[in-house]
């Protein structure tokens, strides 16, 4: 007689799971540092620009400085609706508050995702609806493109279907001679436009503070301004006029095919274009922020690394295809003169 097969036969040694091990397939997207942040500096924040204000107006800091800190509190609950923790699986999506049960919509009873300003919008076949802000969560925009990606076409409402379908097909396409078809548009990211914004406005504030700075404690005017403080008041003026130059250079178009390149600036209906079959050089700067076409003329526009990651690879593959690959030099400066 033949002997039985054991009912239980040891497999092969597991390791010990943990609690950092998502649960199946599912991943979760918890509250990232920006909330956080924003929380804890905020009323700190507030307390110091108090300060800095009461004492530079009355010269002594007021007795109820330490109890600004707790006007936060009212806005507590409002900081605990924005903690939501997305949970993304094969099966469904499904969102939570801390001290709350998970609510999770399956995939097939999705009928309509849209984008509300910062918030993504998923409402279901029974009318419930789910609002996150993804930018809040950690690794948000790779939550964004996993919802994109997996939802059809028919559920997505207006920019996000336009986005899905630059992350599915593209508008960029492998000829079968050889070369890239179609075209890409692109401009650069919006935190470099805010950045150069941002720096105008706190160098005019500066150029104000300088101007306005009363002298040994005496009255404003004319007299009281110090050689300083031009001085200073004019390398403010000169940044921010700069800086708004900067703004204004980086709210450009830039459409890239297989013809060549071209850039337009805001408000300008004149392209600017430079054939691909013409460039004799390419210079790229510190960072890849800044990219030149040389030939008997020069194109000057903003390198890839200005651009979003899907952009800069296309742009990136055209400038290989057809100009690295044939031969054009490439070369990289630290300055561009």
């Amino acid at each position: 007689m033949e002997r039985m097969p054991d009912a239980q036969q040891p497999g092969p040694p597991r390791g010990r799971a943990t609690v950092s091990m998502p649960l199946g397939d599912a991943n979760i997207y918890r509250p990232g540092p920006l909330l956080a942040v924003s929380i804890i500096v905020a009323p700190v924040s507030l307390a110091l620009i108090i300060a800095a204000f009461t004492l530079n107006t009355m010269g002594t800091v007021p007795v109820w400085l330490p109890l600004v800190p707790l006007l936060w509190l009212p806005m507590l609950p409002l900081l605990w609706l924005m903690l939501k923790s997305v949970r993304m699986s094969a099966n469904g999506l499904a969102v939570g508050r801390p001290w709350q049960r998970w609510r999770e919509f399956p995939w097939m009873d999705i009928t309509r995702a849209e984008q509300r300003g910062t918030s993504l919008r998923i409402t279901s076949t029974d009318a419930r609806t789910m609002t996150f802000t993804p930018f809040l969560l950690r690794d948000g925009a790779r939550l964004k493109r996993q919802i994109l990606l997996r939802l059809p076409a028919h559920v997505l409402v207006g920019a996000l279907r336009q986005k899905a379908q630059h992350l599915v097909m593209g508008n960029i396409f492998p000829k079968p001679s050889g070369g890239l078809s179609g075209m890409l548009r692109a401009r650069p990211r919006r935190r470099w436009r805010y950045g150069a914004l941002l720096m105008a406005l706190a160098a005019i504030a500066g150029a104000v503070v300088s101007l306005t700075s009363r002298r040994g404690g005496g009255t404003l005017g004319i007299g009281a301004i110090t050689t300083g403080a031009v001085a200073a008041a004019a390398v403010c003026v000169v940044v921010a006029v700069a800086a708004l130059l900067a703004q204004f250079w980086l709210g450009q178009s830039i459409f890239v095919s297989e013809q060549g390149i071209e850039t337009a600036l805001p408000f300008s209906a004149r392209l600017r274009a430079m054939p691909w079959h013409e460039v004799e050089l390419i210079e790229i700067g510190p960072g890849e922020l800044l990219l030149r076409l040389r030939s008997y003329r020069r194109v000057v526009c903003p390198g890839p690394r200005l651009l979003r990651p899907a952009d800069r690879n296309v742009m990136r593959a055209f400038i290989h295809e057809y100009c690295v690959a044939r031969g054009v030099p490439f070369v990289r400066r630290r300055w561009f003169f």
